[in-house]
């Protein structure tokens, strides 16, 4: 409940938007009408999972204000992930570390500039600590079909799922095995992973159709191995220095927030003389210990996207590891931290009250930056959605026109976080039919975009300022070339 009063207060202003939110949203709208995953454009979407349009779909077939659904989404998410946090540190640490660390879960600024904003990452990792929690503790007959299950939502959340899916089966065979055999656990866990193969094809092999990619047009960032790798780890040292960042750009290590950089640092050390502390007392039975699973399952996924991320980058796609891209890292890792540090600390007084007074310095730092980042977005939102950038005369003169509008610009997705209207055309679809009625057309067209050909230039202009112009097309009824060659 916490959490989704945090979620709520942060969001007073509207929650932001980016470019990517606008497909997200976009795709929830046509979802709801039944035409499928389309962008803001109107075409098949590829570069992006439908999962997380799904349930923004849900809000807009019950036809509740689009901002309503979006903080929604994210509230649950935010209890969700707290939640599976305080349930799996409850079971393995002492109560106080519990709270510690589901505190700093809490409070954190980079989890924060998730939940501000409508992205697909909240989803994302509510599923996977479903999914985590799910491998670990449940039981149940279903267990299997569950997992394959969230495994697939997973893909369907974010293309990395089978990223995630695999090492928690890994660990699976491991945590099930006590109770159901090996071969039993082996099999279950692999059938469930498996199974999950079979929509994640399906999905894959439509893009392939539409655009002849898999996960859509993708370009390598280039580089090291080793020089991306080095950036994913200072912005792991970002989540406990309390600077969380999307907008800046890192090129190397270097160039990282000192404290960053010694915080990771720290947190390695700190790990290495835990891990040395418990090695004392390991035995056979040690690797079937409930709590030793605990922390590996989140460790080896945690080990395995860092990898990943990083070849990702220099050989796959320009996806730079910030705050957004290494976020579904953070609760895993605090998790396997106070794991790790609570068991080693066990009986050593002197010990852990050194480790006390640094929990509770992150925890007081990072707050300081939490309350000072709720009160700004709950002020003013964020990129997009702020009152600067809503309030900018040319979208409250397109604001002004009916939301029957068919609208063109140069520039859609700058366009679609001010405007209700879906979808908004290029200037190149002109001859597109529209699924989606409309009585007049408009293009907006943005003077400072890099993108000017086929400026409608014949047409009338019905506003005009420093940021843009709207050109009146006429009724949706006549032919647009007549107009508009």
């Amino acid at each position: 409940m916490v959490s989704a009063l945090i979620v709520v207060i942060t969001n007073l202003s509207g929650i932001g938007w980016s470019w990517d939110s606008t497909d997200y949203v976009s795709a929830g709208r046509a979802i709801s009408r039944g035409l499928g995953p389309l962008d803001v454009t109107a075409r098949p979407m590829t570069v992006r999972t439908p999962g997380y349009p799904a349930l923004i779909a849900i809000g807009e077939w019950l036809n509740l204000p689009t901002n309503f659904t979006l903080v929604a989404i994210n509230a649950v998410c935010a209890s969700i992930i707290t939640t599976c946090t305080f349930i799996m540190l409850y079971q393995h640490t002492r109560i106080g570390t519990a709270i510690f660390a589901t505190t700093f879960v809490l409070i954190n600024p980079s989890l924060l500039w998730q939940y501000s904003m409508a992205w697909s990452e909240p989803p994302f990792l509510a599923v996977l600590m479903l999914t985590i929690v799910s491998s670990l503790y449940m039981q149940h007959p279903s267990k299997y079909v569950i997992l394959a299950v969230l495994f697939t939502l997973l893909f369907f959340m974010r293309y990395v799922g089978p990223v995630f899916s695999a090492p928690i089966a890994a660990i699976g065979v491991l945590a099930d095995a006590k109770v159901r055999g090996w071969m039993k656990s082996f099999v279950g866990n692999a059938a469930a992973l498996i199974a999950s193969f079979i929509p994640m094809w399906w999905w894959i092999a439509r893009n392939q159709r539409i655009d002849g990619t898999l996960t859509g047009a993708r370009q390598a960032g280039g580089g090291t191995f080793v020089e991306a790798l080095l950036n994913g780890f200072a912005t792991i040292g970002t989540f406990f220095s309390g600077q969380p960042f999307d907008s800046i750009i890192y090129k190397n290590w270097s160039n990282y927030p000192f404290a960053a950089r010694t915080m990771f640092v720290v947190l390695v050390i700190a790990m290495l003389g835990s891990l040395l502390g418990i090695y004392k007392n390991v035995t056979a039975s040690t690797f079937s210990n409930p709590a030793v699973l605990a922390a590996a399952m989140p460790s080896l996924v945690v080990m395995t996207y860092v990898i990943f991320s990083a070849y990702r980058f220099v050989h796959l796609e320009l996806g730079r590891l910030d705050t957004r891209m290494m976020v579904p890292l953070l609760a895993p890792i605090v998790i396997v931290f106070a794991i790790t540090l609570d068991r080693a600390t066990i009986n050593k007084k002197r010990t852990s009250i050194a480790f006390f007074v640094l929990a509770a310095s992150l925890v007081i730092a990072n707050s300081v930056v939490f309350v000072t980042d709720t009160v700004s977005f709950a002020t003013n939102s964020r990129h997009s959605s702020t009152s600067e950038s809503q309030d900018l005369p040319l979208y409250s003169f397109v604001r002004a026109l009916p939301t029957s509008s068919g609208l063109f610009s140069n520039a859609p997705q700058q366009l679609a976080p001010f405007v209700d209207n879906w979808p908004i055309f290029t200037q190149f679809q002109m001859d597109t039919p529209r699924p989606v009625p409309c009585e007049h057309r408009y293009a907006v067209w943005y003077k400072g975009f890099s993108l000017q050909d086929n400026i409608p230039s014949m047409t009338p202009v019905l506003y005009e300022d420093e940021t843009g112009l709207v050109f009146d097309l006429g009724l949706c009824s006549t032919n647009i070339n007549t107009i508009w060659d």
